[in-house]
């Protein structure tokens, strides 16, 4: 019981966890047929400290399709809690590429951008289906489970328990 609650509290991502909300389908893989039939691939952009909207931005006003993925923090200002947009990855973000580009000169000269992430000079590429789960985890946002949901676990240790949602803690 401890560590399911933990990880609903902690945050994380709840359908990683195999939790649902009673009737909530699963979404389609169009975005994935999408991307194979056009040969783009997803890449991974280290950014400049805090840049990471910047960098974004800047890729987008160039034409390229970049994903930053974001979380709800709450943060106290002043004795008021306010809700913060914070990057999931900090100084991360993806970029949608033709496979096979080796001219990373525009990218990397983008202001907000430090470098490419790469592993032995061969640009590091996200796969598909982590892009998709992240964009899926953005709209669930929207759909955040709200105190006194009821959920069952689908998947893990704990498949087939119930629980009822409390509340997602975040540091």
């Amino acid at each position: 019981k401890r560590v399911r609650a933990a990880a609903i509290i902690e945050g994380v991502l709840p359908k990683r966890l195999g939790i649902r909300k009673f009737g909530q389908m699963n979404p389609s893989n169009a975005f994935l047929l999408a991307n194979k039939a056009n040969k783009l691939k997803w890449y991974v952009i280290f950014t400049k400290p805090r840049e990471e909207k910047r960098a974004c931005d800047n890729l987008r006003n160039q034409g390229f399709t970049v994903f930053c993925p974001m979380r709800i923090c709450e943060k106290i200002l002043h004795g008021k809690t306010e809700e913060q947009f914070l990057p999931l990855f900090p100084r991360y973000i993806f970029i949608q590429l033709e496979e096979g580009v080796s001219n990373w000169s525009k990218i990397r000269s983008t202001r907000g951008v430090f470098n490419l992430v790469t592993f032995g000079g061969i640009a590091a590429r996200a796969p598909d289906f982590l892009i998709l789960r992240l964009k899926e985890r953005e709209q669930m946002r929207e759909e955040a489970f709200t105190k006194g949901d009821h959920l069952r676990i689908v998947s893990g240790a704990f498949s087939g328990t119930e629980a009822i949602f409390e509340r997602i803690f975040d540091e």
